[in-house]
């Protein structure tokens, strides 16, 4: 369900506010691959995005969107911004904090 953003899991509240923004766009392959230019980083910048990360595997490009103030309702504007019309975008289901643990295992 693209649009709503899940609530943070540990160390957080529900509110939307404290929430980072996270979409998952898988791409098919296609020669040269999924490049970001500096103009369409202005143009995630414009909706919120903060970090952006390419993966890839032999069948699939995929980009990693997320910001504070990125709504994962926004990823068909992402889609076009990238330009990678063939697109499927995956939203955060649930994003999780894992403290780290001590020597005897208790956070």
């Amino acid at each position: 369900m693209i649009g709503r953003r899940p609530p943070r899991s540990l160390g957080g509240t529900n509110n939307e506010e404290s929430s980072v923004g996270m979409v998952v766009l898988l791409v098919a392959r296609r020669v040269g691959g999924i490049s970001v230019e500096p103009e369409s980083l202005r143009g995630l910048a414009a909706l919120g995005v903060t970090n952006v990360a390419l993966v890839r595997d032999e069948e699939s490009d995929g980009v990693v969107l997320e910001g504070w103030a990125f709504d994962a309702s926004r990823a068909t504007e992402a889609i076009a911004v990238l330009d990678a019309v063939s697109a499927r975008a995956l939203p955060a289901v649930t994003l999780m904090a894992i403290p780290p643990m001590n020597k005897r295992g208790i956070g």
